[in-house]
């Protein structure tokens, strides 16, 4: 397969910084990007280029930092959307607008150059949290990856009818991976605020996070080189059709699979109304 040109969002930490190691380790060519440049300068070592893009920019800016990106290499073939924001203390706005609003703000930034291209792939990583996986006080995130995943489907629908079959799209919803969305540091203010009538509430996240972060079973690095491998049709992807939507991780193929058993035993119960 030829070489491609990934431009990914979110590479200072985690996922991020995972793809862009495990897409130059194939030889491809990744524009990684971040909040604060700074942050990838172990990336641009390895031979990543980079550059500052903050995704809840205003549309305009994004168009404009789309254009720089197209610059780096004259093209590019791959999107992938990771950055992403966990947070308790903050609104579903808020979680809307980085992990829903900002894929689709790239996606239309991106469409006027594939379409002259005849080629574009959209990678977006989404959450097993966003149909399966049901996390008290994670309802904003899970909403928002709920919404991104229903908006990429029906655009992939729009494009079909419109007979558009040089784009591809790939979903991903990973379970549980080592990064820093669990961090307790992150939810600090929320963990010390004051939950009015929900203590027992509180007291779960208050636990659960300290004991969650770092030991989370899924291998970030391992997941990453998968992502790419399915991407370039390679390794267990060889050969195969990719569904449009694919969980990752173990803890995330027992969720839907028991969820879904669940959904079967409901519809025969209920059949007869």
């Amino acid at each position: 397969m030829p070489q491609l040109v990934w431009f990914v969002t979110g590479c200072s930490t985690g996922f991020g910084a995972e793809f862009a190691k495990a897409i130059l380790s194939k030889g491809d060519y990744v524009i990684a990007t971040a909040r604060n440049v700074q942050n990838l300068d172990s990336l641009k070592a390895m031979g990543a280029a980079t550059m500052q893009l903050d995704v809840n920019e205003p549309f305009p800016n994004i168009k404009e930092k789309v254009q720089q990106a197209l610059g780096i290499y004259g093209h590019i073939d791959v999107l992938l959307s990771n950055a992403g924001y966990a947070e308790l203390a903050n609104t579903l706005s808020e979680h809307l607008q980085t992990n829903t609003v900002a894929t689709i703000n790239l996606i239309a930034a991106l469409m006027p150059h594939w379409r002259e291209q005849k080629s574009g792939y959209i990678v977006a990583n989404s959450s097993f949290s966003a149909w399966w996986e049901i996390v008290p006080a994670a309802g904003c995130y899970s909403a928002s990856k709920g919404a991104l995943d229903q908006l990429l489907k029906t655009f992939v629908a729009e494009l079909q009818a419109e007979g558009i079959d040089y784009i591809k799209t790939l979903i991903i919803n990973p379970g549980y991976f080592v990064s820093d969305v669990a961090k307790p540091e992150k939810h600090e203010r929320a963990l010390r605020a004051d939950w009015g009538e929900y203590p027992a509430l509180k007291k779960m996240c208050t636990d659960l996070f300290p004991i969650l972060h770092g030991n989370q079973p899924g291998d970030t690095a391992k997941a990453a080189r998968l992502v790419v491998d399915l991407v370039k049709g390679e390794g267990v992807a060889q050969g195969r059709e990719l569904p449009l939507a694919l969980p990752i991780g173990n803890d995330a193929f027992v969720k839907i699979k028991e969820q879904s058993e669940a959904t079967l035993k409901m519809l025969e119960e209920w059949e007869d109304l």
